[in-house]
């Protein structure tokens, strides 16, 4: 086995085992995985490819380091990064992978490497900037980088094709030419790999703003975002090993008929009444917790109509007894037919004793809101009429009494339908 080699990098020191040699013994080498990007790299994508690469190839087999840099462009990682007119940043061009090797060396201290695998999410920047033409040069440079300063021959990589919100049509200038490079690499480029993210980015985001086809994604979308990259990174470490499937299994709630079951069924509710001739009158309020879904047409008697109002609407669900609460869902109808739209903000709060209430959703926003996009979409006559299943995301808290607080949107003089709320959902 060769000694240990002493690597600089600019103002770093990396101390780590030549990885080629290491790659020789197999018997105890690690898999290293590192993940990098812009604010789409982020939890719970990277806990959930953590988790999922080490059930598939031993706890004991894998080592991760990650890093992440919002609104960043990849400038920030290859160090010869340079605009074809001669603009630049000297400061920043490569301080990101001077920050990101950091991570990696306090991570492969002392530790054997067999394999190395770069996962990479990002290009929404350069994308935006309109510097997709350079954008090839500069991945490749960087996994130049990682070889050299890891002393690899090669390194695997798994890229995330920035979504599909990143086009020319919304003023990003350079989005269809950075998504078909980053196909183009990991299909032409041998130990590549890239992975589709279009059908992520509907949902409540981290931050509390519902998007329909948005820049980022919801939590759920993150999770399966997490097992697209496992599922790929697996593939390139072991190509020849048979994974179980199981692990890589993706649940996105993002249709009501996905749900198996809630906790939320057949529990007492009170709040504000529909509108006297709401197509689910019959069943009052307890057509929310019933189970019974509305198709998208807003006379189906699933649904419950609640008419343009400027004061909140508002639902309390006692479950009997205190349990964990860490999701609540409602799912609602957009039908320009019938002026229903998306509300202004939702809230939710819980409660073990019905009268000190908290918010379930924390961080930047308690409520959820709509962002822009989603109410232009929406407001449109030629949207499609759909139901939209609104999915909101907390820490688990010990709770009773479920509190669900709507504002309307009654600038535009909207309708809310309403077919289900639901606690805690189950997938099928």
């Amino acid at each position: 086995m060769k000694s240990n080699v002493i690597l600089i990098l600019t103002g770093i020191t990396l101390a780590a085992a030549s990885l080629s040699a290491a790659a020789r013994d197999s018997e105890t080498g690690k898999h290293l995985f590192i993940l990098s990007g812009q604010s789409n790299m982020r939890e719970p994508l990277i806990g959930t490819f953590a988790r999922t690469v080490k059930k598939a190839l031993g706890e004991d087999k894998v080592i991760l380091a990650s890093f992440g840099q919002p609104s960043a462009s990849i400038m920030g990682w290859y160090r010869k990064w340079t605009h074809p007119d001669g603009v630049k940043n000297p400061e920043y061009i490569g301080q990101l992978y001077d920050k990101l090797m950091t991570t990696v060396q306090k991570s492969i201290k002392g530790q054997k490497i067999e394999s190395v695998t770069f996962v990479w999410m990002q290009g929404e920047a350069d994308a935006q900037a309109g510097w997709g033409s350079f954008y090839e040069e500069s991945f490749r440079g960087v996994l130049d980088q990682l070889k050299t300063d890891l002393g690899i021959p090669e390194i695997n990589f798994v890229i995330g094709r920035i979504n599909d919100f990143w086009l020319p049509e919304r003023g990003i200038v350079d989005g269809d030419k950075v998504r078909a490079i980053q196909v183009k690499m990991a299909e032409s480029i041998s130990h590549g790999a890239w992975v589709n993210t279009d059908d992520l980015n509907t949902g409540v985001n981290p931050w509390g703003t519902y998007e329909m086809d948005g820049g980022h994604f919801p939590n759920p979308g993150y999770r399966v975002l997490g097992k697209r990259f496992a599922r790929e990174a697996c593939k390139l470490v072991q190509p020849e090993a048979k994974q179980d499937e199981a692990l890589f299994a993706e649940v996105f709630p993002d249709d009501a008929h996905k749900v198996k079951t809630n906790v939320a069924l057949e529990k007492p509710i009170s709040g504000t009444q529909p509108d006297a001739a709401s197509p689910g009158r019959k069943s009052g309020l307890a057509a929310l917790v019933d189970g019974k879904l509305g198709t998208a047409d807003h006379l189906d008697p699933a649904w419950l109509a609640f008419p343009p109002t400027e004061k909140n609407i508002g639902f309390v669900i006692d479950l009997g007894t205190p349990i964990d609460v860490s999701s609540v869902v409602i799912n609602l109808l957009v039908n320009h037919e019938a002026s229903a739209h998306f509300p202004q903000q939702i809230g939710v709060s819980v409660s073990a004793d019905g009268s000190d209430y908290q918010h379930l959703l924390r961080g930047r926003s308690n409520v959820v809101s709509f962002d822009k996009h989603a109410r232009q979409q929406n407001l449109s006559k030629d949207f499609k009429p759909r139901p939209s299943l609104i999915y909101m995301e907390g820490n688990a808290l010990a709770t009773r009494y479920v509190k669900v607080d709507i504002a309307p949107d009654a600038a535009s003089n909207a309708w809310l339908f309403l077919d289900e709320i639901m606690i805690n959902p189950v997938a099928k």
